[in-house]
């Protein structure tokens, strides 16, 4: 299947992409993106090409470099899993890839240790759900990682639930939870960590932590994404930069991950979600002033 999408300056198409085990498969779709407009693009989509590239078998990080160099009318070509007899998609990945783990809890009620993130509809799109944080002295702390994805808990599929579904069926387990889990990407990784570091600082650091990072917009945009934000997964969290790709922040090279943007032009972003911030950035031209607490 092809499927022609436009691509605006500054803005990607809105897709999450991951190794799958003969490619690189769609896991996610952001809310409001030009990708999630079209709806023709699904969770589990196989990308095999983009604007005449052959892609079938390539990495992710390939994959990602051709959507990202790509302009103007981006035509995209798929491979969709066939449908098995109840209606949902086949697995998308080798089941060499997921390994059983069984946390002993000492009671029903006690908790597995576990913060967890993402989700169908979260606020960092449809991405799966993934372990974001691990408490030490839990019953957890041996046997789950920061980053990866829980694919089934006792055998019911966490594809295409919500996070408040999610976190209802660990609540209601029984006393030994089995889970299936495989390896979370390089992003979910950072996602955990940027997640548990900053859940703690203050909304609005000292004056004396920030530094002003001027950037001129020019035709390709500011260059970078933004995660955090009132209501995100983790409850209300200050913005932090997510990745640096191009455009006028590479060319400051005065950004990096992880750095909080306190003010945008003198404007405080405290009570703004991330959505509130990309649609103040994506109408500002010219020079915009960034203040912002180094990582």
């Amino acid at each position: 299947m092809k499927v022609r999408l436009n691509k605006i300056p500054g803005q990607g198409l809105g897709l999450n992409i991951e190794n799958g085990p003969s490619g690189t498969i769609i896991f996610g779709i952001v809310p409001g993106s030009e990708a999630s407009i079209d709806g023709t693009l699904m969770q589990g989509d196989e990308i095999i090409g983009a604007n005449g590239v052959d892609l079938t078998g390539a990495t992710r990080d390939r994959v990602a470099s051709e959507l990202k160099k790509a302009t103007g009318t981006v035509v995209i070509e798929i491979r969709r899993p066939r449908k098995s007899q109840n209606g949902s998609a086949k697995p998308t990945r080798k089941g060499s890839h997921i390994r059983k783990v069984t946390i002993k809890r000492r009671h029903s009620q006690e908790p597995l240790g576990i913060s967890i993130a993402g989700g169908f509809g979260s606020a960092l799109g449809d991405v799966p759900i993934f372990i974001a944080a691990v408490d030490p002295e839990g019953p957890a702390s041996d046997k789950l990682k920061m980053g990866e994805r829980i694919v089934s808990i006792n055998g019911t599929s966490s594809e295409r639930i919500t996070h408040n579904e999610c976190a209802q069926l660990l609540r209601q387990s029984p006393q030994n939870v089995v889970l299936e889990m495989s390896p979370g990407d390089q992003e979910m990784q950072y996602m955990s960590q940027y997640l548990v570091q900053h859940t703690d600082r203050q909304k609005q650091p000292h004056a004396s932590a920030m530094v002003d990072v001027v950037l001129f917009r020019g035709a390709d945009g500011l260059g970078f994404s933004i995660v955090g934000g009132k209501d995100s997964p983790k409850g209300d969290l200050p913005i932090y930069i997510k990745t640096v790709s191009g455009g006028a922040a590479l060319r400051s090279a005065k950004l990096k991950r992880g750095d909080q943007i306190v003010y945008v032009n003198g404007t405080s972003l405290e009570g703004y979600t991330r959505q509130d911030t990309v649609n103040m950035l994506k109408h500002l031209e010219g020079e915009i002033v960034l203040s912002i607490v180094p990582a």
